[in-house]
């Protein structure tokens, strides 16, 4: 069987194109989250204290 690609140029482009889009493609999902989550999100009540357990003697 032979391998998808064998040119070590088509591998680093492969593997760099998941470097550059991975970032934009999160910054976009968030982005279209916010705006499509409208005021509910942002009205939101904030989360109240975290009651930490005591730490172990």
């Amino acid at each position: 069987m032979k391998a998808a690609t064998t040119k070590p140029a088509d591998v680093v482009i492969l593997s760099a194109t998941g470097f550059f889009l991975g970032p934009l493609v999160y910054y976009g999902h968030e982005k279209a989250w916010e705006y499509l989550a409208g005021e509910s999100v942002a009205n939101a009540a904030p989360a109240g204290e975290i009651a930490l357990l005591p730490a172990p003697a």
